[in-house]
């Protein structure tokens, strides 16, 4: 929510003086009844409005009937929207509807070139493209960030953790949506899943794309005990390592939208983290994982997008906030690396699945590795007695395997993603 100072010039203050200078005058409406003028003017810096300003006097409140526009450098990110509402000055917050579908605000996934995009009030490149997180409520503005925000009033206002928000940066072309979504994953009758609660922030005059993520997993066929090896052996080597920064806000937004998903219901769970982080004497202390259903779950995840190889990948530090249930509440190594790759189809009528790939490493001696492609799962890690015997008992040959198989990743991976494109992590 936007604070913005009544006295300081702007041309709303010149109707708020008009008003109180109008209320000395005989034939102007004094309290009780109502004062109206029909004007242009600018709210605040980032927004016009024109049409009719009315104020029944002596409540603080403006009625606005009319359009307000954006004050965008981007001609094709400018837009105008019919506004009716009640807005109190010091605190200007519009409650809007797009009424002209299919326009949209928020994250999309094109079916046909299997990559996510932004909309700010415009349509989707194509009209079945999926929509992922769509944004909706209030539109208000960020003078200081020079930032245009739509979403649910409470979030706006700080006061909710989550909902789904669209942010457009009025001097640059870039447009962020911050919720949660789940990837629409190849085959679509998948036994696993990962879902993703952050912001993905889409520069779009550089062509780039960059998320800042929480990635919630279920895995297919790994069975309780193997999590309980890998969690055990996690807590163990990740223990000297850098904990999970519980300070974050972006981190705090994305483990509320998995706390509690239902946004029809009030936030218990995440009432409870909240006290709970308020008391604990370190971060180790909290129960980050408890009422989250998820195999792995991990922060920190600073997806990018190749749009020639049509994947989301990440190298860098991961956190590891939880595995199989279990808190760990540490960061990996740097060199830790995660990519999903979405399926092609050559053929229409044959679609192809997609494929995740997850390397953890807990330091430079432990690690583990997970490849989910449609129901087939391999996966191996440096515990041999713990993880792999209860994956493979009979086995012995298996960790070996798992081992090539990991480094064949990390070679692809290299090549893909730094030696092709010349990009650092």
């Amino acid at each position: 929510m936007i604070k913005t100072n009544v006295l300081s010039g702007i041309a709303l203050a010149t109707f708020w003086c008009w008003m109180a200078t109008a209320q000395a005058q005989p034939d102007v409406p004094t309290s009780g009844q109502t004062a109206t003028r029909d004007t242009s003017c600018t709210l605040n810096a980032g927004i016009n409005f024109k049409g009719r300003l009315t104020r029944a006097l002596p409540s603080e409140l403006l009625q606005l009937e009319g359009y307000i526009s954006l004050r965008i450098a981007q001609p094709y990110l400018q837009k105008e929207f019919p506004i009716d509402a009640s807005v109190h000055p010091d605190s200007i917050s519009f409650p809007l509807k797009v009424k002209t579908p299919p326009l949209a605000i928020g994250l999309f996934f094109s079916q046909q070139d299997h990559l996510l995009y932004n909309r700010w009030v415009e349509q989707p490149i194509e009209l079945n493209d999926v929509q992922l997180a769509i944004a909706a409520g209030h539109l208000t503005y960020q003078p200081f960030d020079s930032l245009f925000i739509m979403g649910p009033k409470a979030k706006l206002a700080g006061r909710a953790y989550r909902g789904t928000t669209c942010s457009v940066d009025s001097a640059q072309s870039v447009v962020t949506t911050s919720g949660k979504i789940t990837l629409p994953i190849q085959p679509a009758n998948c036994k696993w899943s990962i879902d993703l609660a952050g912001s993905w922030e889409e520069t779009r005059a550089a062509n780039y794309f960059e998320a800042k993520t929480l990635a919630r997993v279920k895995l297919h066929k790994v069975p309780k005990k193997a999590w309980e090896k890998l969690a055990d052996q996690a807590q163990v080597v990740c223990a000297l390592n850098e904990s999970i920064d519980w300070s974050d806000p972006l981190l705090l937004q994305s483990i509320a939208e998995f706390k509690d998903p239902d946004m029809r219901k009030a936030p218990k769970h995440m009432d409870e983290f909240l006290v709970q982080k308020a008391a604990a004497l370190t971060y180790q202390d909290l129960q980050s994982c408890d009422h989250i259903d998820a195999d792995l779950l991990l922060s920190g995840i600073k997806f990018r997008q190749d749009n020639e190889m049509h994947t989301l990948w990440y190298g860098g530090q991961v956190g590891v906030v939880g595995i199989g249930g279990q808190e760990v509440g540490k960061m990996s190594s740097s060199n830790s690396k995660i990519e999903y790759q979405f399926g092609i189809p050559v053929d229409p009528s044959m679609p192809t699945s997609d494929t995740l790939r997850i390397y953890l490493e807990f330091d430079e001696v432990n690690w583990v590795y997970f490849e989910q492609y449609g129901e087939t799962l391999n996966t191996s890690s440096s515990d041999i007695d713990g993880y792999n015997a209860v994956l493979a008992p009979r086995d012995k040959s298996s960790s070996s395997e798992g081992e090539v198989r990991k480094d064949r990743f990390l070679n692809q991976f290299a090549n893909t993603y730094i030696w092709r494109t010349g990009r650092p992590f």
